[in-house]
């Protein structure tokens, strides 16, 4: 199980996380192993192991595992949480749970931030084929001392290491929904995008209420979240950003959910 953190070179946000001990809270003396881990593409930066002691829980920021250089050579960061040689009565105490992670974000100098909840992902088989996505930043907020920051990591394990890196098109849609611009990137595996809607907005007069960013296209697994920043203070808030897709009821329809991949991703791949 794994939960994804960005690293933000641009920015003084320091990036943290918490895990739940699903065992000791269940009464079970197994003790878990975390794994911190630092990715720049394919290569293992570094990694560090927590040990739960004995605890409910444990909170660590990156800051306080990994030094400066370690950091700034990094594109993301994983954290890992794996029960191994559990009995069959301790593996059946343990199904249905879900396993959350909880990043935390803070400001370097005023140590004010934001945290939020997410579901650990369970690794991919090998052989896994990766569907394109289509994402929507829907909420943002931009004024003189405020700015909204749309954030996607691309994770892929080493296992599925490929050169293939399908690329991403980014449109900068008005309040009224057109399309004011259109460009194409690539976001490199196990890296970040971390797009600023003040600057990526600027050009057309500046940012106003109902415009949004839409991503489609990718080939890995993406960690999606928008990211509010005070410019003054260093607040921040943090909002988990989920596709357009899952507010369609007609996904739910297999026969639907065909016509609307096909539709989203014309262009890229069709996903059955």
């Amino acid at each position: 199980m794994k939960l994804f953190l960005p690293i933000f070179h641009q920015l003084p946000i320091e990036t943290g996380f918490g895990l739940r001990n699903p065992l000791h809270t269940r009464g079970l003396t197994k003790e878990p192993q975390v794994q911190v881990s630092l990715w720049k593409g394919f290569n293992l930066l570094a990694e560090k192991k927590i040990s739960f002691q004995g605890k409910d829980g444990i909170q660590c920021y990156l800051q306080d595992l990994f030094t400066d250089t370690e950091l700034k050579n990094a594109g993301i960061a994983s954290v890992e949480f794996a029960v191994k040689d559990l009995s069959p009565s301790d593996k059946a105490n343990l199904l249905g749970q879900s396993f959350e992670g909880q990043s935390f974000y803070r400001d370097a100098t005023s140590k004010l931030g934001a945290t939020i909840l997410y579901d650990m992902i369970p690794d991919k088989k090998p052989g896994h084929i990766y569907s394109p996505i289509l994402h929507s930043a829907h909420s943002a907020s931009v004024s003189d001392i405020h700015d909204t920051y749309a954030v996607l990591l691309n994770f892929r394990p080493p296992y599925l290491e490929t050169t293939e890196v399908q690329p991403m098109k980014i449109q900068t849609r008005g309040s009224n929904g057109k399309v004011l611009s259109e460009s194409q990137t690539e976001i490199g595996f196990n890296e970040s995008l971390i797009l600023s809607f003040k600057k990526e907005f600027k050009p057309f007069g500046g940012f106003e209420s109902g415009c949004s960013l839409t991503f489609k296209g990718g080939k890995s697994q993406f960690a999606i979240f928008t990211l509010f920043r005070n410019e003054k203070t260093g607040a921040l808030g943090i909002e988990h950003s989920l596709a357009p897709h899952y507010y369609v009821s007609a996904v739910a329809n297999p026969v639907a959910r065909k016509k609307f991949y096909e539709n989203a991703f014309k262009g890229f791949r069709s996903t059955p």
